[in-house]
């Protein structure tokens, strides 16, 4: 029969060397012992500095330890998420680290966006644009886009988020994706394929849904480059307010940098020269076509009219050549013209006389 170990209790006290104290009595921890417990050799899993620790714990104190630790790794990622959100709400956060935060706290951290725009959801800027936030898929966002606004394209603006694609291919609704950092505004080149993106759908008489997280940064600096699009004289401070008055936006949207080098971009003319291979490529290239038959045109007139001015002069030296053939006949001519008229009153026989004149007649 195997010898009996000694048990211990949480209670065990340990003397400096780490052993058990020698006054402790085994006799006393028996007694001690509840009737029936069963007690495992265990290791504390941790250990607090300021606190003296057994060596080992029954699996009873260890199971009702774990309840605890589950609290304290809870209450901890709460507040570090908490903490994160609040830093990348300030913005206070670099772009490498805002990226990953906000990636992670998109889905849980979306009950708190929703319920700041409870019934405001999405606002309709004209016949072309529809702003709002991501259109979920699971809450028919996107059958609600096509059949209520005739929306046929959508410009998503969200890095963290690429949208319900699926049910944008069942729509037939094409999508445009510029992955923006959240508290980022977009660059330039991504304002310029918004606005191309719009031109197209509103030349087919539809709309276009531009969304971000809520509806509030990213995408609403995209809705104002295609108001400064249409109004590129107007002033930027009004049209920002004209955007605000729409729909809760930054207010600050006309002095981002990225929105300055834009507005002054199409004030330059730079949609204007761009819109003939973006917007429109077919008609540019018809345009180029018919201008080169234009100048072919020309080219063909020049050439006509360079021949006609040649034979004209061309003509005009031969009827000069005519006219000083004529004016050089000199009197001998008509000298000898008289001399032939002259000749008819000889006093030859009329036969000859006959004679002569057929025979002058058939050499003309």
């Amino acid at each position: 029969m195997a010898p009996k170990l000694p048990e211990t209790t949480l209670c065990s006290r340990l003397n400096g060397n780490g052993k058990k104290d020698p006054d402790d009595d085994d006799d006393n921890d028996e007694n001690i012992k509840p009737s029936g417990a069963i007690t495992i050799k265990r290791r504390l899993p941790f250990s607090f500095p300021c606190i003296e620790q057994p060596s080992f714990i029954s699996s009873a104190a260890y199971l009702s330890v774990l309840p605890d630790i589950a609290k304290v790794c809870l209450r901890s990622l709460a507040i570090a998420t908490v903490a994160l959100y609040v830093l990348n709400q300030k913005h206070l956060l670099p772009k490498p680290i805002g990226r990953v935060v906000s990636k992670v706290l998109f889905w849980p951290t979306i009950p708190i966006t929703v319920s700041k725009r409870i019934g405001k959801w999405t606002t309709e800027v004209d016949d072309s644009v529809v702003i709002g936030g991501a259109p979920f898929g699971f809450m028919n966002y996107p059958e609600k886009l096509y059949k209520q606004f005739n929306v046929r394209g959508v410009v998503n603006m969200c890095d963290e988020y690429r949208g319900p694609v699926s049910s944008y291919k069942r729509l037939g609704i094409e999508q445009l994706w510029l992955p923006t950092i959240d508290h980022f505004e977009p660059s330039v080149e991504d304002l310029k394929k918004a606005v191309d993106f719009i031109q197209k759908y509103e030349a087919e008489g539809s709309r276009v849904y531009l969304h971000c997280r809520a509806g509030h940064g990213r995408s609403a600096a995209a809705v104002y480059a295609w108001l400064l699009y249409k109004e590129p004289l107007a002033d930027a401070v009004d049209l920002n307010e004209k955007l605000c008055a729409m729909r809760d936006v930054r207010k600050g949207l006309w002095k981002q940098p990225n929105i300055v080098t834009f507005r002054t971009w199409l004030q330059s003319g730079g949609m204007s020269s761009d819109n003939d291979d973006l917007k429109s490529g077919s008609k540019a290239r018809a345009r180029k076509s018919n201008q080169r038959s234009r100048n072919a045109d020309n080219n063909n007139i020049q050439t006509l009219g360079r021949i006609s001015r040649q034979s004209d002069l061309e003509d005009v030296e031969n009827l000069g050549q005519v006219f000083s053939d004529e004016d050089s006949t000199t009197d001998e001519d008509d000298e000898s013209e008289i001399y032939d008229h002259d000749s008819y009153n000889d006093d030859s026989s009329e036969d000859e006389l006959d004679y002569e004149m057929w025979r002058k007649y058939n050499r003309r």
